[in-house]
């Protein structure tokens, strides 16, 4: 990893951000042979140890993660290739972590990528410095698995469940909604059947994390709870929905251009919003179709079908009215 890496200072409006010096203290059983040896004696030495002849004949050369903490649209996580994230420190240490000791899961290199994507947007959004520590990589590692995990879930029930709206009289009176989830939080309902429940967008998605099993029960209610209240207080309808969209935002809101070509993207397990939740909210797949972002989504567009479907962001965006669309990192 290198040592501590430290974040570019956080700009204040109308100040260019600049760099901070690295320091150079490496992290304890972070790094080892070669490149412990390269960060000491140069990459042309250990080059010629490698080869045991000039270094011409061989480069060994890593980067760290917030060697790309620099603001730069072609380094956000989502456009760097996996050769890039696969050449860097951290991804290194990842995939050194294997063989796992029983019953712990090996780091896959799926796993290991979209942690270092997840890290490397927490470097570009984090007020603070950050210092890398192996309990700082099991974090994000832990982080990756989940939201693998969550969207893997939703994947899975394509071509099932049945799209319902959601609407303010069903929060008033959640017994008659025809949302089965909507019951299940306020009415007391039973859970939705995975296959055949009724349910809208942002609720297959909050469905998908819970038999994922990284949210509760207790946990969906209360976000459902202080939503509903939340909209009594105000007297707004569409209080519900916007208090639901910010209590999942756990990262600063980006957003994805079609028409700009450096434009960041969602990562896997982002959550996407169609102008804000009562729009339309999907999860990304972290997958690009014929130039196009995949997202899971529950709802009729673009071809009228109201099962579970695999389709693009940009087939939704007409449906919505609206060119862009707004993403981020969910809380799980």
């Amino acid at each position: 990893m290198g040592g501590v890496r430290i974040l570019a200072d956080e700009s204040v409006e109308g100040h260019q951000r600049r760099p901070l010096p690295r320091a150079p203290t490496p992290v304890p059983g972070l790094l080892a042979g070669p490149l412990q040896l390269q960060r000491a004696a140069g990459n042309r030495a250990v080059c010629a140890l490698l080869t045991a002849g000039p270094a011409t004949t061989a480069v060994v050369q890593r980067v760290a993660l917030s060697d790309y903490d620099d603001g730069k649209p072609l380094h956000d996580p989502s456009r760097l290739t996996d050769a890039q994230v696969q050449a860097t420190d951290e991804y290194s240490a990842y995939m050194a972590m294997n063989p796992m000791p029983i019953p712990m899961r090996d780091v896959e290199p799926a796993d290991a990528l979209l942690a270092c994507r997840l890290f490397l947007r927490h470097l570009r959004q984090a007020p603070t410095p950050v210092a890398v520590t192996r309990a700082v990589l099991d974090h994000w590692l832990s982080v990756a698995r989940g939201r693998g995990a969550v969207t893997a879930t939703a994947e899975g029930t394509v071509g099932q469940q049945g799209w319902v709206q959601v609407n303010a009289g069903d929060v008033v009176a959640p017994g008659a909604a025809a949302s089965d989830f909507m019951q299940w939080m306020l009415a007391g309902g039973r859970q939705p059947d995975p296959r055949t429940g009724r349910l809208n967008c942002w609720e297959m998605v909050l469905f998908s994390a819970f038999r994922a099993g990284y949210v509760s029960v207790a946990q969906l209610r209360g976000l459902y709870t202080a939503a509903r209240d939340a909209m009594a207080a105000s007297g707004d309808s569409m209080a519900f929905p916007r208090t639901l969209e910010g209590s999942l935002r756990s990262t600063s809101e980006q957003i994805y251009d079609p028409a700009k070509p450096d434009s960041a993207r969602p990562l896997r397990g982002d959550l996407v919003i169609f102008q804000e939740a009562a729009g339309h909210v999907a999860l990304a797949t972290g997958r690009r179709v014929g130039g196009r972002i995949e997202v899971v989504s529950h709802w009729p567009p673009p071809d009228g079908d109201h099962h579970v479907k695999l389709t693009t962001v940009e087939a939704l965006l007409p449906a919505v009215g609206v060119a862009v669309a707004k993403f981020w990192s969910p809380v799980w």
